[in-house]
C-alpha cells in the first residue's frame, strides 16, 4: 500500500520553478514528506503525548466546573434616565449538595448598593442578589459586584449601561422667546 500510496503523489507531484529559480512543490510532495515523519515511531509516540496531555487540560477544566454558585454573569440596563436610580435583582442557583452561604457582596465604586440574604441557600435552592445604580454621572458605566461565599470562593458579576443626559427641570417656552425677539 506504502508503494501505491507514493506512486499515486508522485504522479501528482510537479514541480514548478519560480522566478529567481526557487523550486516550489505541490501538496501532494508535502504530503508524501509528511507520511514518511509519520512513520518513525517516536514521532507517533510525542504525538499520543501531547493529545493525552491536552485531553488532560480539558478534563481538568471540566472537573473544577463543580462550582456550586450558578448565577447571570451581567445585566444591561440599556440607556437609563439621569438621576434616577435603576436595580436588578440576580437570581443565583446552588447546584451543590451542601447550603450555600454568601460571606460579602462588594461592589467596585460607591454608586452601586448590592442587598442579599444572610440565610444558606439550600441545595437546588435559589436566592437573590439586588444591585442597585445611581445613575448620578452621564454616560457609559460597567461597575463589578464580587460575590465572596463558602469559605472565600468569588464570583464577579457586572453591571453595565448608558446614562443619558440630564433632562431641564422645564419645558423651554416657545413664546418667551418670541417675546424676547420683539424687544
Amino acid at each position: 500500500m506504502e508503494k501505491q500510496l507514493k506512486r499515486t503523489i508522485v504522479s501528482h507531484t510537479r514541480q514548478k520553478t519560480l522566478p529567481g529559480g526557487e523550486k516550489s512543490w505541490t501538496i501532494a510532495t508535502f504530503v508524501l514528506r509528511l507520511y514518511k515523519i509519520m512513520r518513525n515511531p517516536a514521532v507517533r509516540l510525542l504525538i499520543v503525548a501531547v493529545s493525552c496531555f491536552a485531553g488532560s487540560l480539558g478534563l481538568s477544566a471540566q472537573t473544577s466546573g463543580n462550582d456550586p454558585l450558578e448565577i447571570s454573569a451581567a445585566h444591561d440596563f440599556g440607556t437609563i434616565r439621569h438621576g434616577r436610580p435603576v436595580h436588578y435583582t440576580f437570581t443565583l442557583i446552588n447546584r451543590g449538595t451542601d447550603s450555600l452561604r454568601i460571606e460579602q457582596v462588594s461592589a467596585s465604586c460607591g454608586c452601586t448598593t448590592p442587598e442579599w440574604s444572610k440565610d444558606p441557600v439550600p441545595p437546588r435552592g435559589t436566592g437573590a442578589i439586588k444591585v442597585g445604580y445611581n445613575a448620578a454621572a452621564e454616560g457609559i458605566f460597567e461597575k463589578t459586584v464580587t460575590i465572596v461565599y463558602n469559605q472565600g470562593k468569588s464570583k464577579t458579576i457586572v453591571i453595565k449601561g448608558q446614562v443619558g443626559k440630564p433632562m431641564s427641570s422645564a419645558p423651554v417656552n416657545s413664546s418667551v422667546q418670541l417675546l424676547k425677539q420683539t424687544n
